[in-house]
């Protein structure tokens, strides 16, 4: 899965590397789609390429859907401040949920396809899946200023890899990415979720409320944005657990630094 304008450059580099690897072109599935998505079969061994926008329209089952909705609803719930507040916010999940999952295409799922290995491009463009720590029963909400949002891509991206992950014993999901995490724990969560949503919950990580607790010391800090405003927001003062955390990022992403690679940069000094 890869940005539209990426989309040839990974076509011809394939063939390249992989001289006689067989690429189904699968483009935005719309009008540069060539084939016949009702009656497509992706062979083993094949590669299969898309772009964003072909991911937004494909769907999955109401099998799938259903699956997913409970994990899916618990994880972008966010703060709720109040019964009806919270009946809204479910009410704006299952509509969100439902438009990504459905897709815009209803001729041919995603399971159907039989695909058992997603590789997302530029995955920091799925990042925002998490709308915000949870408020915890009877308690005030520590996290109160941690706040996140959900898109479509991001939602359907995390139920394309728990759906591989659940179907191929927890493999089968790779992420790229030239753009380093920021400092924030929603991002760093979101990211890990996508490749680690197993190995999270044997740690008893099963929300971002409990990977927060576990790793990060939070302190509200005034803040000025762009607009110039002034806003009150938790920041990570300090890691708690911060080997653990180390040995959980190392065991999911591989860094390559610049120098490594060879990359000529601007002169610090």
């Amino acid at each position: 899965v890869v940005p539209n304008g990426v989309y040839q450059n990974w076509i011809r580099e394939l063939k390249e590397i992989i001289p006689n690897v067989t690429i189904t072109s699968l483009a935005n599935l719309g009008g540069k789609f060539k084939g016949d998505l009702k009656t497509l079969s992706i062979e083993e061994g094949t590669i299969s390429i898309m772009t964003y926008d072909g991911l937004s329209k494909i769907g999955f089952t109401e099998e799938t859907y259903s699956e997913l909705f409970d994990d899916l609803q618990d994880v972008m719930t966010g703060v709720n401040t109040g019964a009806r507040e919270k009946a809204k916010k479910a009410e704006q999940i299952k509509e969100t949920v439902g438009r990504a999952m459905r897709g815009t295409r209803g001729d041919r799922f995603f399971e159907d396809l039989d695909f058992d290995y997603v590789v997302f491009d530029e995955v920091h463009n799925f990042k925002n899946i998490f709308a915000g720590a949870k408020l915890k029963s009877g308690k005030g909400n520590e996290f109160r200023n941690v706040r996140g949002s959900s898109s479509e891509r991001g939602i359907k991206a995390y139920a394309m890899a728990q759906y591989i992950l659940r179907h191929n014993k927890g493999r089968g999901v790779i992420a790229l990415s030239a753009t380093p995490f920021t400092n924030s724990p929603m991002e760093i969560y979101s990211i890990l979720s996508l490749l680690a949503k197993r190995r999270l919950e044997e740690m008893k990580i099963k929300n971002v409320n409990d990977f927060m607790t576990m790793f990060m010391k939070l302190t509200p800090r005034f803040q000025i944005k762009a607009n110039r405003q002034v806003v009150e927001e938790d920041t990570i003062e300090s890691f708690h657990n911060l080997q653990q955390l180390q040995k959980l990022v190392s065991e999911f992403i591989d860094f390559r630094s610049g120098e490594a690679e060879g990359m000529i940069r601007p002169s610090k000094s």
